[in-house]
């Protein structure tokens, strides 16, 4: 980014290490410094701080340079400390979105006053000069301590070869030094990556169990900056079914990937007013709690309509955020049921079921994640055009998710009175689509609800005679000899085993698949290929040990999501939070702890 200028004597300073320690060369790439390392060495941190005979070289060569114009040398006015980072993960935080970062290097530069809430009068910028960094730690005790995170620059994932300076760093800048001290927080980027999608996004989930928390596990895939902010007891799904030795849920390791966790009672005023402060320098909120609980905290969406107008504000509940129906507890399991989901499961002589899976959750979870991006998408677009950017609130209820997925029933019931009923293992109206039990009791689905196909499996199974018979020409004609049909695949499949249908049926070009376990998913050489799963280190003991999750769905090609760490432990992000992102002091910290209102592991 050109509008984050390095002064000549920067640029000096990181040639000399470009030299001094065999790099190829450095270039300034969007906002960062870039560093290539010539012998590919990787996971090696270079920290500098310039001595005074660093900088007092610096002022040298510059007095030499200015001697023909007799140009006066400001000794003061360059940059006081870079330093370099190589391929390392890492959570920190970021803090300032691009726009903002620019806006505060003006105010600096400018001796201006910084504009904003009253936890951004200690932020500065890394690109300036001491002498201004101490003029605004002047009237501040020189205890205090001053803290830049910029890792909310579009950074792409972490990987090898590449080094970061400062321009990304967080800083820490001591008045009674008077010097930064610069230390590095972020990952790196390569020549040819590009930055995640929602870098510099921050998202702030206010929520437990499912469906809120889904939709913030995809938006952090793919760059979100993600602050999970827990009660004090923290989320429930941390002690849902399967707990490792930490008792601690499997699940939660893999839905709470890249999220840093803050544990807040927001029950106490001061908790609220924290939450407050983070929602005021955050792009995202999403909360899944009973329509009107914030509004009770003072964190409804009207709270910030005016400190934060550019806010999208998701709202994740049962029913909506309006209608009779708005104030009632909904679990995914009522409204999977009441968005119709459920009357067309299961057997005709039996009652509904329900898949042993919370899908009406993950589904909404999904339609929230989808919301965000495309409020997101708005208000740029809105941005770019001159046109009002504010944000807005997306409102998603379960229900509705789950009547996202009926297809027709609307419309055939509209016209023609048609209710959809529950029809077995098999879908009304498309013929022949069902599952089969084999030789060696497996359970396997044929599917050939178009013509063509149809006629492709009779011939595969030696039923040349049903695939020229008239009356199974047509979808419609099958469908009125469902029966026969079925009867006759069922009978073919039980004289033979797995792996005689499933060859037979691909050489057919017809499509079929056995029923998956878990088991099954793991041992399919498909599913590796595709990379369908990874692993995460998680406690075990005094060490580590790694448990395969889920891989990151959707895939993208040029800009994949990344699982940079698995769920953290309760609070284990509090303090650095609140030191990093709110500007609060150790001993305000401790108070915090002390009294309860902060929880950290």
């Amino acid at each position: 980014m050109d509008k984050l200028r390095l002064s000549l004597g920067t640029q000096e300073a990181l040639n000399d290490l470009v030299v001094e320690r065999g790099l190829t060369e450095w270039h300034v790439v969007r906002d960062a410094c870039i560093f290539t390392d010539s012998d590919e060495t990787a996971d090696l941190v270079y920290g500098y701080a310039m001595t005074a005979s660093l900088q007092e070289e610096r002022i040298d060569r510059k007095r030499k340079r200015n001697a023909k114009n007799r140009t006066a040398v400001n000794e003061q006015s360059e940059w006081s400390c870079f330093a370099v980072l190589s391929a390392v993960s890492s959570h920190m935080s970021p803090v300032l979105s691009i726009k903002r970062f620019l806006e505060l290097q003006q105010c600096v530069e400018a001796n201006e006053p910084i504009k904003g809430s009253s936890a951004l009068t200690r932020t500065f910028i890394c690109l300036t000069d001491a002498a201004n960094i101490r003029y605004r730690l002047s009237a501040r005790r020189a205890s205090d301590s001053c803290h830049v995170d910029l890792m909310r620059l579009p950074l792409p994932t972490p990987l090898s070869r590449n080094y970061l300076v400062s321009a990304g760093c967080r800083i820490h800048v001591k008045a009674s030094v008077r010097r930064c001290v610069t230390t590095i927080t972020s990952g790196a980027l390569t020549k040819t990556e590009r930055p995640l999608p929602l870098a510099g996004i921050r998202v702030v989930e206010c929520g437990q169990l499912i469906a809120g928390p889904f939709a913030g596990t995809i938006l952090s895939y793919f760059g979100a900056d993600v602050i999970k902010v827990e009660p004090p007891t923290g989320d429930q799904v941390r002690d849902y079914r399967e707990l490792d030795s930490t008792k601690t849920s499997l699940w939660w390791y893999s839905l709470g990937r890249n999220k840093r966790s803050m544990a807040i009672d927001l029950n106490k005023k001061e908790g609220r007013k924290l939450m407050y402060e983070i929602i005021l320098q955050s792009d995202v909120v999403i909360e899944n709690f009973r329509p009107g609980r914030m509004e009770k905290w003072g964190l409804g969406p009207d709270d910030f309509e005016k400190t934060n107008p550019k806010l999208v504000y998701a709202r994740v509940s049962g029913f909506g955020q309006d209608g009779p129906y708005s104030s009632r507890p909904g679990f995914a399991s009522v409204c999977e049921a009441m968005g119709g989901f459920r009357y067309v499961n299961g057997f005709p002589d039996q009652p509904p079921v329900r898949p042993n899976l919370s899908i009406g959750d993950t589904i909404a979870g999904i339609h929230t994640a989808l919301g965000v991006v495309i409020a997101l998408l708005g208000r740029e677009r809105s941005a770019a055009t001159g046109q009002n950017s504010n944000g807005q609130v997306v409102d998603i209820a379960i229900y509705e998710s789950m009547f996202n997925l009926m297809e027709a029933v609307v419309p055939e019931y509209d016209y023609a009175g048609t209710i959809r009923e529950c029809s077995g293992s098999t879908i009304t109206g498309i013929v022949p689509s069902n599952t089969y039990v084999t030789k060696d009791n497996k359970n396997v689905v044929l599917a050939a609800n178009v013509d063509a196909l149809f006629i492709r499996l009779m011939k595969a199974i030696g039923r040349d005679d049903m695939a020229a018979d008239s009356k199974f020409r047509t979808n419609g004609d099958r469908v009125e000899h469902q029966a026969e049909i079925d009867a006759v695949l069922a009978a073919w499949t039980a004289s033979h085993d797995l792996d005689t249908i499933v060859s037979t049926m691909e050489k057919a070009a017809v499509p079929v698949g056995l029923v998956y376990s878990v088991k099954d998913m793991l041992r399919d050489p498909h599913y590796q290929h595709r990379g369908m799963f990874e692993e995460v280190k998680i406690p075990d003991g005094l060490g580590t040990r790694k448990l395969k999750v889920p891989a990151i769905l959707p895939k993208l090609k040029a800009t994949p999501g990344v699982t940079q760490f698995a769920g953290r432990k309760l609070g284990e992000d509090t303090r650095q939070i609140l030191e990093c992102v709110l500007g609060r002091s150790q001993p305000e910290i401790e108070r915090m702890l002390a009294e309860k209102i902060v929880f950290e592991s």
